[in-house]
């Protein structure tokens, strides 16, 4: 039996299902805690559910694109912040036929949301999910917490959305808990200086530290195939711990990798190829 934790997964099935297999994750036996985000930004947040709905001992703990979604099934709302960062993925993966805008505050075009079916064992998937959960003195959250409350004194906002523990944990460690587990923040904001290729022919990965923009000159060739059809992306995409911080959020939802880290040993931690942006 083995305790792992997943980083925000953001509707990518095909990651999710390679790095189980590469952890050689039991689903009968082993144990995983989800840190949030599993909705929006990747295509398949319905195959993503239903992968997770196969594995027996599991802890999903709220995102806030997770709370999104569960409000539009809870009261069918469909906001247009929500939608064009990702929510169209996730409704159109359940049946629906949204283009969203290429901005932000946009409004995106709803072609057709009629045909949408969210079974009911994925809706209670989501009503179940906790906001924080503590095992063995090790917390997981998908934002952060403000460590001069106790955790039922937390606020909604501050555990779904904030990120000021980052800066805490890099002045001390965060008081009362031998690790804590977050998600949400991406660690290619907060690493910036890597760049990432993949090439799209042959594979190949590479990932290197760059100091100046100069330092980039002539990455844009694979290095084992010389091919230019390569993928970049910028920004670290490994777990990163800040004092007993664990940062593991390492970029699925846009152009990152997925991870999933052993709970007891942070060393060991899988993760997928390099991805690309689901949203076009």
């Amino acid at each position: 039996m083995k305790f792992f934790v997943i980083g925000d997964i953001h509707g990518r099935k095909k990651a999710l299902v390679k790095i189980l297999k590469k952890a050689k994750f039991d689903y009968e036996k082993d144990y995983l805690f989800i840190l949030g985000d599993i909705a929006d930004g990747g295509s398949n947040t319905r195959g993503v559910v239903d992968e997770l709905l196969k594995i027996k001992n599991k802890i999903f703990i709220l995102g806030n694109h997770d709370e999104f979604f569960l409000k539009h099934m809870l009261r069918g709302k469909i906001e247009p912040l929500w939608i064009n960062q990702g929510g169209a993925n996730t409704i159109n993966s359940y049946g629906g036929n949204i283009t969203p805008s290429e901005r932000v505050t946009g409004i995106p075009l709803i072609k057709g949301v009629e045909n949408v079916n969210i079974p009911d064992d994925h809706i209670q998937f989501f009503k179940e999910a906790l906001l924080y959960f503590e095992f063995e003195n090790i917390l997981f959250v998908h934002a952060g917490i403000n460590p001069s409350k106790p955790l039922r004194e937390q606020d909604i906002k501050t555990l779904l959305w904030d990120r000021n523990i980052i800066k805490k944990a890099e002045k001390q460690d965060i008081q009362g808990f031998k690790k804590v587990f977050i998600g949400h923040t991406s660690t290619q904001h907060i690493e910036r200086e890597h760049v990432n290729m993949r090439c799209r022919d042959c594979g190949f990965e590479t990932s290197k530290e760059f100091k100046k923009e100069n330092d980039l000159k002539n990455e844009g060739l694979c290095e084992q195939c010389g091919s230019n059809n390569i993928h970049q992306s910028f920004g670290c995409t490994k777990p990163i711990m800040i004092g007993n911080l664990v940062c593991l959020d390492t970029g699925a939802g846009w152009d990152g990798r997925l991870t999933i880290m052993n709970v007891f040993d942070n060393k060991e931690f899988y993760q997928s190829e390099l991805l690309e942006p689901a949203i076009k």
